[in-house]
């Protein structure tokens, strides 16, 4: 995962989304098939709506939905199966909305139940199921996953008398949680657009029903029928209980403009019901009848992932077909991510996409985590989309916090990814925010949600002209070594200035409350800024002579930079990385004449590069879970430290999950074995954590038996309340390096090396309009203003090749001519010929400069960015 270990101290369950329904092919032509993927996926409300909304106009409508929370994928499935078997639609309402149930719905429930599970004994019973055709699984521990759940759904009215008791007391303590909330309810006010002044009392005081009686009714009747607790909310990534979260909402989802648009008087609380269960309906009406009319029906995979891994699965798999990367699923999970073949190689799965929903991920992972991790599996069509949301905001100012999360100028991190926001490419946007703003305003910036959707394209797709009728092959745009290495330079210092404290409390005096409040929303470690590095690289094909002098200016900047102290205990943390991900290699890292001593005793080899575990006791676990609510320091951060007398490396790319180490190998191969503890969170085994670090570090400085292997607490202005508990080290555990029964030291091999430098082949189809009668378009270059922020200018170089034009621009001194002919597009004329210029984000056509070089025989174009004036 490329996001640092966050400690669970509490867990939201979210059964129900939180934001309302979008159509997901609402920026693809009509006639475009849709391969779409939505990472983080919540509910299947954008499905269902998407279906609704395109069933007679899209041939094709693909859905790849990823959680990493099996009790969302396992209501998901529910419900679409739900619906494919034609049950009533309040049926299927109570089912997924009310946490109490009448016992008509429950006994619908289980029985559904029941059959699901018979269905699905295994992938191919389950292909063979009457559900098969149109809902599929990535992976088999998706579906061993939702099989089980649906099993304890099935079964919890049957539980020992405890446990459904616990369940009970666990459900009264949601209620309670919600009607101890502050401040009035808004997220389903938001569903009503422009309105939201009149929804925002109605929406709260339907919620307010909702948690009061664990239904959307409002006849007392109804309500006292309603004795069961729904199984469906009883089962999580957490386990057994109930963790919903306290503002869930089902009107959230749902639109409800139109009911206080075309009302006269004050809407009623049981009237945004009715037009709720409405909308629902409509929806299950359509999708059930897209499975059974429409000639290609559609099509929704699952899998149960974190949804960084999944996207670096569907990427190795798209590369080189691999379908077994590696790669864990999740924290606390061991089990790898394993691509079903069936799916993959022979059933078309999809591994690129024209549309990438990410939800508000960017709230929890990070935005250049996001793009990172998502921007490859965007198809090469020019339509291709990806949507990033945020609900949260750390700042002061919510209205213009989104520039400050790329820690770059949106258009230099637009060319290096080659993914930029429409709104800012165009100078407008499409969608309204205005009652957010007016939400925001009203309240004077008091607002615990700002919500702000950003639609991603490529650059060049805001040229119709040239994206939407194909160009010749473009080769990627061309930086300087020196100023690329000092970008990076910049947006590393930028990311992780802030460890510091006197930096952080500089950067927030006019936010310092807040800042501190928040200040373990940490999204980055070192890791993650290695996977950037690797992307612009390979976004760019950098090669290998070039690459070397971009991270050599990089190193130099590292390593001379005074103003990040809490850099130097990080830095090993990086270069370890650096190497691992084949991104580069410094020289120290390049010989084998590491001394065998220590834990490297009888090694035959020792790699560069190796991985400690440690195992942490369950009661070393148990004590700190304590302590932590005790100090009621949230949701912490952790990662590994290697100390000695005289040296202190911390590392923050850690995997955790319960279970027991196993010795494998020989003292000369040491291998190890993970068995995990099947109960998890509530079993008695020791939690194991693992991590990268530079081998020479356990010999070269201090003497192995100095060393000690811990795992801490990140320290931040918000865990000094943990210090009282833990000491000034943060220590949850730790242990000398030379301690065998609970650290391992085994090699760690390097991943398979990336082809940074071939072509990435053509993009859409030449166009025979696109005029190329002078000669040869060259790369673009990219040029930097002093400071290596901004982008100044882009030029490029026409060869010329024409024979005519030679002779003529070359002896008969004829000048060339240009204008421009799209945002992206110039035409050069030259001696009676043409040829059209295309650069990689739209240029001002006014500001250009031409260079000619009569005995060369090449003309240069000079232009400015439209970056460069928004």
């Amino acid at each position: 995962m490329s996001h640092p270990l966050v400690w669970p101290g509490s867990y939201f369950f979210y059964p129900i989304g939180n934001t309302s329904a979008v159509c997901l092919t609402r920026d693809l032509p009509s006639e475009e098939d849709a391969d779409i993927l939505l990472l983080g996926c919540g509910d299947p409300r954008h499905v269902l709506y998407t279906v609704f909304s395109e069933l007679e106009t899209c041939e094709k409508l693909d859905f790849t939905c990823c959680d990493f929370d099996p009790g969302v994928l396992a209501r998901n499935a529910l419900l679409l199966t739900l619906i494919a078997d034609d049950v009533a639609h309040q049926t299927l309402w109570n089912i997924f909305y009310h946490l109490h149930l009448d016992a008509n719905s429950l006994a619908v429930l289980r029985s559904h139940c029941q059959k699901l599970v018979d269905a699905s004994a295994d992938l191919e019973s389950w292909r063979l199921s009457p559900y098969g055709p149109f809902l599929h699984f990535s992976t088999e521990y998706t579906l061993s996953e939702l099989r089980r759940h649906w099993s304890l759904y099935h079964s919890m009215q049957n539980l020992p008398p405890h446990r459904l008791s616990a369940i009970r007391e666990a459900y009264g303590m949601a209620f309670k949680s919600s009607q101890r909330s502050r401040g009035t309810p808004m997220t389903a006010a938001r569903a009503a657009g422009p309105l939201i002044a009149r929804s925002s009392h109605v929406s709260a005081e339907q919620v307010k029903n909702y948690w009061k009686t664990g239904t959307t009714f409002f006849d007392v009747r109804q309500i006292s029928l309603a004795t069961f607790l729904n199984p469906t909310f009883a089962y999580c990534l957490l386990g057994e209980g109930c963790n919903v979260h306290y503002a869930s909402d089902p009107l959230v989802t749902f639109h409800s403009a139109e009911v206080f648009g075309n009302s006269v008087g004050d809407v009623q609380p049981g009237e945004l019901v009715k037009a709720a269960r409405s909308e629902f309906s409509v929806w299950c009406r359509t999708f059930r009848e897209s499975l059974t009319t429409h000639r290609r029906s559609p099509c929704v995979r699952m899998c149960l992932a974190e949804a960084t891994a999944f996207c670096k699965a569907l990427r190795g798999f798209r590369a080189s077909h691999m379908l077994n990367p590696g790669i864990p699923i999740a924290q606390f999970k061991t089990q790898l991510l394993r691509l079903f073949a069936e799916e993959y190689v022979d059933g078309g799965a999809p591994a690129a996409f024209n549309v990438i929903e990410t939800s508000n991920l960017i709230d929890h992972v990070g935005l250049l985590n996001v793009l990172i991790a998502a921007a490859p599996l965007l198809a090469p069509s020019p339509t291709s989309v990806l949507y990033t949301e945020s609900l949260v905001f750390l700042g002061d100012d919510a209205t213009k916090e989104f520039a400050n999360l790329l820690y770059a100028d949106i258009g230099t991190v637009g060319l290096l990814l080659d993914l930029c926001p429409i709104d800012y490419l165009s100078g407008f946007t499409s969608r309204s925010n205005t009652h957010e703003l007016l939400a925001y305003q009203a309240a004077q910036g008091k607002v615990g949600q700002f919500q702000q959707v950003t639609t991603w394209k490529r650059p060049m797709s805001s040229d119709s002209d040239v994206a939407l009728h194909g160009s010749r092959s473009q080769l990627p745009p061309v930086f300087e070594s020196r100023q690329l290495g000092t970008l990076l330079f910049d947006m590393y210092h930028a990311i992780f200035e802030q460890e510091d404290a006197p930096t952080f409390l500089q950067e927030n005096l006019m936010n310092l409350r807040k800042a501190i409040a928040t200040s373990n929303i940490i999204h980055y470690m070192r890791e993650g800024f290695v996977l950037l590095l690797r992307s612009v690289r390979e976004r760019l094909r950098i090669p290998r002579e070039q690459w070397l002098e971009v991270m050599d200016r990089f190193l130099d900047l590292e390593g001379s930079d005074r103003t990040m102290p809490m850099n130097t205990i990080n830095r090993n943390d990086l270069y370890a990385h650096l190497h691992r991900q084949g991104v580069h290699t410094l020289g120290y890292y390049k010989t084998d004449r590491l001394p065998r001593i220590g834990r490297f005793a009888g090694w035959d080899a020792v790699p560069p590069v190796v991985r400690i575990i440690l195992s942490v006791p369950r009661e070393k676990i148990t004590a700190f879970e304590s302590v932590v609510r005790t100090a009621k320091s949230g949701t912490p951060l952790l990662h590994c430290d290697v100390r000695g007398n005289r040296c202190h490396n911390t590392f923050g790319a850690v995997h955790v999950a319960f279970g027991r180490i196993l010795s494998t190998g020989t003292r000369s191969s040491p291998r190890v074995l993970f068995e995990e503890d099947t109960e998890g969170w509530k079993g008695s085994l020791p939690l194991v954590a693992s991590f990268c670090l530079p081998s020479m570090l356990l010999t070269h400085f201090e003497p192995p038996s100095n060393l000690r292997v811990c795992l801490s607490v990140r320290c931040t202005t918000g865990t000094a309340t943990l210090i009282p508990h833990l000491g000034l080290n943060l220590e949850v555990f730790g242990a000398a390096l030379m301690d065998e029964d609970h650290v391992f030291v085994v090699p760690e091999a390097a991943l398979p090396p990336e082809d940074f430098e071939s072509s990435l082949g053509p993009l859409p189809s030449p166009n025979s309009s696109m005029r190329i009668d002078v000669g040869t378009q060259q790369a673009v270059h990219i040029d930097f203003d002093e400071q290596c922020e901004l982008v100044q200018t882009l030029s490029s170089k026409v060869a010329i090749e024409h024979p005519d034009v030679k002779r003529e621009f070359g002896s008969a001194g004829a000048m060339p001519h240009i204008r421009q002919l799209s945002p992206c597009c110039m035409r050069l004329t030259v001696a009676g010929h043409s040829q059209d210029v295309v650069f990689p984000f739209p240029v001002i056509g006014t500001q250009n400069k031409l260079r000619l070089a009569r005995k060369s025989l090449y003309i240069e174009v000079r232009w400015k960015p439209m970056c460069s004036v928004l």
